[in-house]
């Protein structure tokens, strides 16, 4: 007769072993690279012309997961993604998420008011508009 600890153990080894396969990046379906979501955003509403201003976006994303900001900008518009690579073949990681950040300052010249959008992987951007006073 099996005890009910073998039963636990039976089952919560193997769930720990594919847990951590799925974050070595061995899993094809974990290669790639995938757009993200940001949890909270800071953009100022209103500055004066031809004062420089700061964004900021935050994310979660795994401990062993590499962030690359990518921020586009016009004179009228800035743009920022988020573009996430999982762990790299064979770096053991645990589940654990972590919170970054992304932190740009948009700079003269720009003009008023000027349009920031956030990118949100396959849905519409978050639009914020900075205003002068």
């Amino acid at each position: 007769m099996t005890s009910p600890r073998m039963c636990v153990l039976s089952f919560l080894i193997p769930s720990l072993l594919l847990g951590t396969l799925g974050c070595s990046g061995t899993n094809p379906t974990m290669a790639q690279e995938r757009a993200l979501e940001f949890s909270r955003l800071q953009v100022p509403d209103v500055t004066a012309p031809n004062v420089a201003f700061r964004v900021a976006a935050y994310y979660g994303r795994g401990v062993c997961d590499e962030s690359r900001p990518v921020v586009s900008r016009t004179a009228t518009e800035t743009r920022i993604a988020l573009v996430i690579a999982p762990a790299s073949a064979g770096q053991i990681c645990t589940m654990q998420l972590v919170t970054d950040s992304v932190v740009t300052d948009i700079t003269p010249p720009f003009e008023l008011p000027h349009t920031v959008r956030f990118a949100r992987g396959g849905a519409p951007d978050s639009v914020r508009l900075v205003r002068a006073p």
